[in-house]
């Protein structure tokens, strides 16, 4: 997993990988859809917001991967740090377009993670995943990923 490219933008095999801007919220929001029923209501304007609490309070960032100007996957990088454990980069987030899966799109998001967390000095990558997203456990798998654990999520709604 060695870039050549600096990480603002990485180019590989036609497909270029860049930092979100602002300018990206809509067409972001219409690939966010892929995930499911759960992300139609998507604002970007919403999504901007959200981006800029990441990048300020999380220490987190978005990165897009686009092909013929077209944005066709995702990935939301944070740091973490948990008491007993060695600081960490979590892949909060990684997405590529329906149609486009199989490809090497997420091959290449996953690789461009590490980057992100080597330049940081972080030597641990971890991700959580639905266990009904078999097929995204088996790249994880190929790209070296073992599993960890499993937990059951909670979330408490404060008024």
């Amino acid at each position: 997993m060695s870039l050549e490219c600096p990480l603002k933008i990485w180019h590989h095999t036609g497909m270029q990988i860049r930092t979100f801007t602002d300018n990206d919220a809509t067409a972001l929001a219409g690939l966010m859809r892929h995930w499911g029923p759960e992300a139609d209501d998507l604002v970007p304007e919403a999504l901007v917001a959200q981006i800029q609490h990441c990048r300020e309070r999380v220490s987190g960032e978005l990165f897009l991967a686009v092909k013929d100007a077209e944005i066709v996957g995702y990935l939301q990088m944070t740091e973490m740090s948990l008491v007993g454990f060695p600081p960490a980069a979590e892949l909060a987030a990684l997405l590529v377009h329906s149609d486009l899966r199989g490809q090497g799109i997420g091959t290449r998001l996953i690789e461009y993670a590490g980057e992100w967390a080597k330049k940081r000095g972080l030597t641990r990558l971890i991700l959580s995943s639905q266990l009904h997203r078999t097929e995204a456990h088996a790249l994880y798998r190929r790209c070296g990923f073992a599993p960890w654990k499993q937990s059951a999520f909670f979330v408490l709604t404060l008024a």
